[in-house]
């Protein structure tokens, strides 16, 4: 477990992935299996890779609901929720619209 985690820094984010997945797999009901959730999702919410943290942070809060990462988790949701709506909002504001005659 702790090598997994001191790994994060300069490692490929798959291969960290990989093996909090493979600590998540042998503990997937205790504290080292919470952790291990938690940091797949958070993983995938520092790459803005916000679909896949979303659908993590769902089932982290499904198989460990008393976490004591369920702050930070509703936090980063939050954040993510800020982040879309910022993205809409840029969108809209930048579209064109085209019409193509005939």
């Amino acid at each position: 477990y702790e090598a997994s985690r001191s790994e994060i820094e300069g490692r490929s984010a798959i291969v960290v992935q990989s093996k909090f997945r493979d600590l998540l797999g042998n503990h997937g009901s205790d504290r080292i299996g919470d952790e291990a959730l938690y940091y797949v999702g958070r993983m995938y919410y520092d790459v803005r890779a916000y679909h896949d943290a979303r659908v993590t942070f769902m089932r982290h809060r499904e198989k460990f609901p008393d976490s004591e990462f369920a702050p930070t988790i509703q936090s980063l949701e939050q954040e993510m929720q800020r982040s879309d709506a910022e993205y809409k909002r840029w969108l809209d504001e930048n579209r064109t619209t085209s019409t193509i005659s005939k």
